[in-house]
């Protein structure tokens, strides 16, 4: 059995890649298409091989159905044995993603999300933001009286003020915990699936000291990417060429500790970046290049005979099931070890979830603006949907057409996340 490992840089826009990552063994390919514009999507054609909508994750269900089979859980009754480590809460047990790992660690920013019995400070102490600072004492009384597990409720508050007084720090966004978990591992000569979920480039754009150019930009978590609102576009732009080039010497060290016992590494992005274009930033608008366009690389003893072809995440999930050796159809793609006629590759933006289109209507939007699909379809030549037209050549529209017209479409479910998940998304620019 082949030991794969499949790593997935988060928020990793192809350019940067290719300024950063020289660095990185293997056949990239260049012209490899996410499927959506974020997280959840993204995976969810990762781990199904499907169209995110067609699961269904989209922005209308955050989260993997129970009756979805996961490539994950495939390897799982395969023999494989599954275990990951994830910076992101999407990738973990709040939205489903978990299923069939054995064993699927977390990073500082995951762990402190408080379970359903815990006193959820954070979103106390936002509703009564404007009490001053006798809001901490409303909240400790409300915490002693009410229904949640009082010691665990308070050691969360203790910790939480210690991170905002800046007495507990982290180094990272979590890498370097992960190079730890990949180095403790007892991993087999053969049997093993290894996933990584990395979020350095992800905001807040903080790596260590040593590689910040500019300091840390603060992200306005009401509105983060309507209106940009930074006087200075470049200080952004510098933090996440910050955060990337932290994201690259970091897994520069796990790629060399994951490849002594691993076959085959995929490195792949799960969407980009805005950093200004249209006066965008994030990336919760819109499938422009910037967001869609993703870095793939495979590296290992294995035979690649076309990497100059389109490819889109579909195509991982393909290539996965061809290295196990699984009887498992990728609906959407095809293996990246088979000579194959990949022609195109559709991208989706499903609009808005009922937070963002509420945060909208907060600042005096209108939600509707943004609340409705775009479309993009990859070949030679990208060509797609915006907000305000069609960018690419005309006669490619009919095709995206037909192409969405082909999707087995399912109803997306809205469902409900508890606060604390909420408050953890806006501290990551999400609403």
């Amino acid at each position: 059995m082949t030991n794969i490992a499949l790593i997935v840089l988060d928020t990793l826009r192809k350019d940067y890649f290719d300024k950063h990552f020289d660095w990185l063994p293997g056949t990239r390919f260049e012209n490899a298409w996410s499927t959506s514009h974020w997280t959840a999507s993204a995976h969810a054609s990762l781990f199904t091989g499907k169209y995110p909508s067609e699961v269904p994750v989209n922005k209308k269900n955050e989260f993997f159905p129970a009756t979805e089979t996961s490539i994950v859980e495939r390897l799982s009754e395969s023999g494989y044995r599954t275990r990951g480590f994830t910076s992101n809460i999407y990738m973990s047990s709040n939205f489903n993603f978990d299923k069939g790992f054995d064993e699927l660690e977390t990073s500082w920013r995951v762990k402190q999300i408080p379970s359903e019995n815990t006193f959820n400070w954070g979103a106390f102490i936002s509703t009564h933001r404007d009490e001053g600072p006798s809001r901490y004492f409303k909240a400790l009384y409300q915490c002693l009286t009410d229904d949640s597990d009082t010691i665990p409720s308070l050691k969360y508050g203790s910790k939480m003020k210690l991170n905002d007084l800046g007495i507990i720090t982290h180094e990272d966004e979590g890498s370097k915990r992960a190079l730890e978990f990949v180095r403790k591992s007892n991993f087999d000569t053969d049997g093993e699936f290894l996933f990584l979920n990395l979020m350095e480039a992800h905001a807040p754009y903080d790596p260590p000291e040593e590689y910040k150019m500019v300091e840390r930009p603060k992200i306005n978590k009401r509105r983060p990417s309507l209106t940009g609102g930074y006087d200075d576009p470049e200080w952004p732009r510098t933090a996440y060429d910050d955060a990337v080039r932290y994201q690259s010497d970091i897994y520069e060290k796990i790629f060399q500790a994951v490849r002594e016992d691993f076959d085959v590494v995929i490195t792949v992005g799960d969407h980009g970046e805005m950093l200004g274009e249209d006066d965008t930033w994030l990336h919760w608008i819109g499938i422009r290049p910037e967001v869609s366009h993703v870095p793939l690389c495979l590296s290992g003893d294995v035979d690649i005979p076309d990497a100059e072809s389109v490819t889109s995440l579909v195509d991982v999930h393909a290539t996965l099931a061809d290295l196990a050796d699984l009887d498992m159809p990728s609906p959407r793609g095809e293996s990246l070890l088979r000579s194959t006629n990949r022609d195109s590759r559709l991208v989706e933006y499903r609009g808005l979830s009922q937070r963002r289109r509420e945060v909208v209507e907060k600042v005096g939007g209108d939600p509707d603006e943004y609340d409705r699909d775009c479309y993009g379809i990859a070949e030679m030549r990208y060509h797609y949907d915006t907000l305000d037209g069609f960018v690419g050549d005309k006669e490619w529209q009919p095709r995206i057409a037909e192409a969405v017209e082909s999707l087995n479409l399912e109803r997306a479910e809205d469902d409900r996340v508890s606060d604390s998940v909420i408050e953890h998304l806006e501290n990551l620019g999400y609403a």
